[in-house]
């Protein structure tokens, strides 16, 4: 009979303080499997998960290692560990006292009852973005007689001045682009809702997200009117879980928004978080009984 497949096991921290990369390097070194540079990747990109794909004995392994620097840890299955549902972008939507006011696929507005939010996540992510440039060059053209005709017809006067002037205009005045494609990654407010329905999961932007349910509290600038969406939902949606991020918001406002190194470490917390919390659920997460 063929060999079951080995079970792939997850680190997952006890809290979300910053690994120490030293301690790690220390366990690593303990297994074949790790190296050095492996630690100091994993301490810094670190949101809940420290590390994923691993056979038992390497887990239990590097988990004693870390018990003795003072690291707890948890050893966890990988099929026990909660998947985020597919995002559904919002441009448009609210908050009133009555329920969270989202938008379906066709721009409707469907309202959320508070009870339905499970989870609010927010912070500053860093989001790589395209930027189209245009590049516009104009080439010396050349005259009748094959020669460039630039500052050259400056030593025309009169009628053949005017002649060559119109002769490059209409015949090689035509500019040459070229248009390429920038990439650059821009921090900007991200903010994701978990609801008990479908889509599961709204995502919001701040840059791209029309705050005027705001009304008069609106402001010029998105990242402002960010904060106060963010608080709004954290003040209805009182039974939600919270990210570092919504919990720093929520305490000290714009002075205090939480900034992630990168959107894999924004969407890991929430993974942390969703697996700490649903032990305590009585059943799974709403997109995981499907």
């Amino acid at each position: 009979m063929p060999r079951s497949a080995e079970q792939s096991y997850c680190l997952v921290q006890s809290n979300l303080d910053r690994i120490d990369p030293e301690a790690l390097k220390v366990a690593f070194r303990a297994v074949g499997e790790l190296v050095d540079t492996d630690a100091q990747i994993l301490s810094a990109d670190a949101f809940g998960i420290l590390a994923d794909g691993l056979r038992a004995k390497t887990a239990r392994t590097v988990a004693n290692e870390l018990a003795k620097a003072g690291i707890a840890m948890e050893i966890v299955q990988e099929q026990h560990i909660p998947t985020l549902p597919d995002p559904h972008t919002m441009r448009r939507g609210g908050c009133s006292p009555e329920a969270f006011i989202a938008t379906d696929s066709l721009g409707r507005d469907v309202p959320v009852d508070w009870s339905k939010v499970l989870v609010v996540a927010a912070g500053m992510v860093p989001l790589r973005e395209a930027k189209r440039v245009v590049r516009t060059r104009y080439k010396r053209p050349l005259g009748p007689l094959g020669v460039h005709i630039g500052m050259g017809t400056g030593m025309l006067t009169g009628l053949g001045a005017a002649v060559a002037a119109g002769y490059i205009q209409s015949k090689y005045a035509a500019p040459d682009r070229e248009v390429s494609i920038r990439y650059k990654r821009e921090s900007r407010g991200l903010l994701d809702i978990f609801v008990d329905c479908e889509p599961y999961r709204y995502r919001i932007r701040a840059d791209k997200f029309n705050f005027s349910y705001l009304g008069q509290r609106q402001s010029r600038k998105s990242l402002e009117n960010f904060v106060q969406l963010v608080n709004d939902l954290t003040s209805y949606a009182r039974g939600a879980a919270l990210n570092r991020g919504a919990v720093a918001i929520r305490e000290d406002g714009l002075e205090a928004t939480f900034a992630y190194p990168s959107r894999h470490a924004f969407e890991e917390e929430t993974i942390w978080l969703l697996y700490k919390f649903g032990l305590s659920r009585p059943r799974p997460w709403p997109w995981l009984q499907r």
